[in-house]
């Protein structure tokens, strides 16, 4: 089956694209930890009468290796007169500064609809286009593939021109570089190669699913033996 997937596309037509083409590419809002809006003490949080808070995502907010988002982690500022655009599970959200990185929030279990989150200025986010919201997962894929190389390009670059400098530059990526990335889908067979493409990814869904209910009752019940452990501890001490 892989090896049929990687045949279709090597023996495809392809159709060139920019990512703007597919994908509204934004920056998120410049939030400061020292922001005079900035709410630090849990005890502000609402729900308090008469107080509006707007979560924000930060770089701690983020479980890269899980695609999952830390609820706890979220930073909360009373809400701006103009809200920016929120995130959704559709996005595709990247790390422009320190190490450049790609996160595809569509597995991600946090609940962006109740929950309204806008990205730091940390991010640039990749919104996608009605051309695509039906193949999104074969389409974050294909961002991912190019936005790993352009990092690799950049990375290389950069390391150069630090190498002649004295003072280091810091790396980060633009929202033009990702707009301006071009890519190729294959225009032949495209209908076969995306579904193949969905049956592999809808198979990790299920296993990936499953994984974080596993993870939860296991979590649980950890919580429950640190109580009973604790609990038994105290009593011996007596």
């Amino acid at each position: 089956m892989i090896f049929n997937l990687f045949f279709l596309f090597s023996n495809s037509e392809t159709t060139k694209y920019l990512i703007k083409d597919l994908f509204s590419v934004r920056q998120g809002k410049l939030v400061m930890q020292n922001d005079k809006n900035a709410i630090k003490d849990e005890e502000e949080l609402p729900n308090k009468e008469g107080l509006e808070t707007t979560a924000v995502l930060t770089l701690q907010s983020v479980n890269w290796e899980l695609s999952t988002i830390k609820a706890e982690s979220l930073f909360h500022i009373s809400a701006p007169k103009t809200i920016p655009l929120p995130l959704s599970n559709n996005d595709f959200i990247i790390n422009r500064v320190g190490q450049t990185r790609g996160c595809s929030l569509l597995q991600s279990d946090f609940d962006f609809k109740n929950n309204p989150v806008i990205p730091s200025h940390h991010f640039v986010v990749c919104s996608p286009r009605k051309i695509i919201l039906d193949k999104l997962p074969f389409f974050h894929a294909v961002l991912e593939i190019y936005l790993n190389d352009l990092i690799t390009k950049k990375n290389n670059s950069d390391n150069e021109k630090n190498q002649q400098d004295e003072k280091p530059k810091s790396n980060y990526v633009t929202v033009k570089e990702i707009e301006n990335i071009e890519v190729e889908i294959p225009s032949d067979n495209f209908d076969m190669i995306t579904s193949e493409f969905n049956e592999y990814y809808n198979n990790y869904a299920a296993s990936y699913k499953n994984f974080m209910i596993s993870k939860e009752v296991l979590n649980n019940h950890k919580l429950e033996l640190a109580k009973f452990l604790k609990k038994e501890n105290d009593w011996n001490q007596k």
